[in-house]
């Protein structure tokens, strides 16, 4: 495929997944720029244009013509290129701004407050060609020169043309004198210092108006559990550092969650479930904030999700076989046993040893049993409060009845303790049992990713499943509601029950 001119494609995976635009700047040019004292540009132009080749193609062409005009300016002498630039300044004035020039003075004319819809609105069509470095700079000296709102160009206006612009007084008389004007002239200024706040990226948001900020206030107003509190921050935390900044919601638009959602779909390691939840708590955050009138739009509602096309067999975790589970097994006494090769503490070693077997036999997600205390552990029964589907009563199978004692011992308490913070870490403690036992059983041979510490519940409705164990036993065990109107005319499992199928389960010799 041939690409237009200074338009490159980037690849992941043999894809195309971005097209830039790269052209390198000439020699005279950045050294022009050096003898005025402007900003020198780099020696490389790297601009992201899309990942569509259409919009691509439409804006190299634009950036083309403009560093077509932009270059050849520095083609004369100094004096020239100096000429050329007020020439541009006046230009941009009248052209972007609807600005007027007066002859008398033979220079241009302030700008109008009351033009401010085609000010915006030429930055997006006759100048959408310029970067938002450029476009940010222009709206500045717009506001200095039409609002008399100074502030902003001080603080970001660098280049000669906007400066320019910036110090000619406004042509209007500021503020309008009729009351009427002054409510459109307050809503215009606000519209366009938006805008402005969007072009920005490095400005920091007012504290209580960042986008962390509104988690927290969020997650205060629903009043979630903690467990996804933070995996909402956690998600949400990905996308600041994705875009190197802390925004508020109004300086978001569509435009850049559609990057952020192309850029996971380019990573390897992120499936498409997975990228359509790392967005979830964007969508969730901005239609709470417009409830909440904290912003005007929601730009989520402009970002499909994506389309998973694996099937549900892809998507789960692969459970363990008779063969496989016999490895892990030897694996993990080999790391976590009493004479374990595992770095970890004797006494994490003992309680990770501990909780994958009260996995293999309950089916709950690890950080649910390490939230366990030795008052929700009976002889006969777990009753976890807080559980990802909600509380529920698991029979204690034979081949865990250590459990109750184990969890009033020492080494639980001393395997819970954060060695740094001296507190509870219930998720720094499952990403460590996580991570040393896809390391443990990636040593004994098990290459397969979809083997994981979570493939023990799926190795438990495997073994469920040979049993025949009927739907709502199984249910009652893993913690699945039953679907739909059933729910009504169902009842989970009594323990007896569950204790029936669950001591039938014989993984492999040595596994109690």
């Amino acid at each position: 495929m041939i690409l237009p001119k200074y338009v490159t494609a980037t690849r992941r995976r043999g894809e195309i997944v971005a097209y830039k635009y790269q052209r390198r700047v000439p020699k005279r040019v950045r050294d022009g720029a050096i003898k005025m004292g402007a900003k020198v540009p780099p020696p490389i132009l790297n601009i992201y244009l899309s990942a569509d080749l259409s919009e691509a193609t439409s804006k190299a062409t634009k950036l083309t013509a403009l560093h077509d005009e932009v270059f050849s300016a520095a083609a004369g002498d100094e004096g020239a290129f100096q000429q050329r630039s007020f020439d541009d300044a006046e230009t941009l004035l009248r052209n972007t701004f609807e600005a007027e020039r007066d002859p008398s003075k033979g220079t241009p004319e302030g700008a109008s407050w009351k033009d401010w819809q085609k000010a915006l609105t030429s930055l997006s069509g006759a100048r959408s060609g310029l970067s938002d470095h450029d476009k940010m700079q222009l709206l500045a000296a717009y506001l200095a020169s039409a609002f008399d709102e100074k502030e902003p160009a001080s603080q970001l206006v660098e280049s000669a043309y906007p400066l320019a612009l910036a110090n000619i007084p406004p042509r209007e008389p500021i503020p309008p004198a009729s009351a009427g004007d002054r409510v459109l002239f307050d809503a215009a200024k606000g519209v366009l210092i938006d805008q402005l706040n969007s072009l920005t990226p490095n400005r920091a948001a007012p504290e209580g108006e960042r986008l962390s900020d509104r988690v927290e206030q969020y997650a205060n107003f629903a009043q979630i559990k903690e467990t996804t509190r933070k995996s909402m921050a956690v998600k949400v935390n990905k996308f600041i550092k994705h875009l190197n900044r802390d925004p508020s919601l109004e300086s978001l638009d569509t435009a850049t969650i559609k990057e952020y959602r192309d850029a996971l779909d380019a990573d390897e390691n992120m499936n498409r479930s997975s990228v359509n939840a790392y967005l979830t708590p964007l969508r969730t955050i901005f239609k709470w904030a417009v409830n909440e009138g904290y912003v005007k739009t929601d730009p989520t509602l402009q970002v499909q999700t994506l389309k998973d096309k694996r099937t549900v067999e892809d998507k789960q975790w692969k459970p363990f076989d008779d063969a496989e589970i016999k490895k892990v097994w030897n694996a993990v006494q080999a790391g976590w046993g009493p004479q374990g090769q595992s770095r970890l503490s004797d006494s994490r070693k003992a309680t990770f040893l501990m909780v994958f077997r009260v996995l293999l036999w309950t089916g709950m997600r690890p950080a649910e049993v390490f939230k366990l205390t030795p008052d929700d552990v009976f002889a006969d029964r777990i009753e976890a409060k807080d559980t990802k589907t909600g509380p529920r009563t698991v029979a204690i199978a034979n081949a865990i009845k250590d459990f109750p004692t184990f969890i009033a011992s020492s080494a639980w308490r001393d395997a819970l303790k954060n060695e740094k913070k001296g507190r509870g870490d219930i998720e720094g403690l499952q990403q460590t049992m996580s991570e040393s036992f896809t390391s443990l059983i990636r040593d004994a041979g098990l290459r397969n990713k979809k083997h994981v510490l979570y493939s023990t519940k799926s190795t438990l409705v495997r073994q469920l499943n040979w049993l025949e164990a009927p739907d709502n036993v199984q249910r009652s065990i893993i913690g699945h509601k039953t679907p739909g109107k059933l729910r009504h005319y169902t009842s989970p499992a009594d323990l007896r029950k569950q204790a029936e199928y669950l001591n039938k389960i014989k993984y492999c010799p040595g596994l109690p």
